[in-house]
């Protein structure tokens, strides 16, 4: 996590933000994050994501944390439990970090 830059909220909880430029496509019924302008220099590939990923990568192209992304998603995604969704935006943004995409 050393090229990870965390804020913390008065709200409580940590900032995260995407450090490069994706643009979502959908390429033969998948969902990809494409790395463009001067990101697709650095970032060789593309990262593919289902319907929750997409929304997580969304939400991390603006400096918020993972509470805030689980807030959303539990009003969405009602019959999944709070803890379930935390859990797994919690890895899913982990290993954003852990690859150097989040700041």
């Amino acid at each position: 996590m050393e090229n990870v830059t965390i804020f913390y909220s008065k709200k409580g909880g940590y900032f995260k933000k995407l450090k490069h430029t994706f643009e979502i496509m959908e390429l033969d019924d998948e969902c990809v994050a494409v790395p463009i302008l001067e990101s697709a220099n650095e970032i060789h590939g593309v990262i593919k994501l289902n319907d929750t990923g997409v929304e997580i990568f969304t939400a991390l192209e603006d400096e918020t944390s993972e509470e805030e992304i689980v807030s959303k998603l539990a009003e969405k995604y009602n019959e999944t439990s709070k803890e379930e969704i935390a859990s797994f935006v919690h890895e899913f943004v982990e290993g954003l970090c852990a690859a150097g995409l989040v700041e």
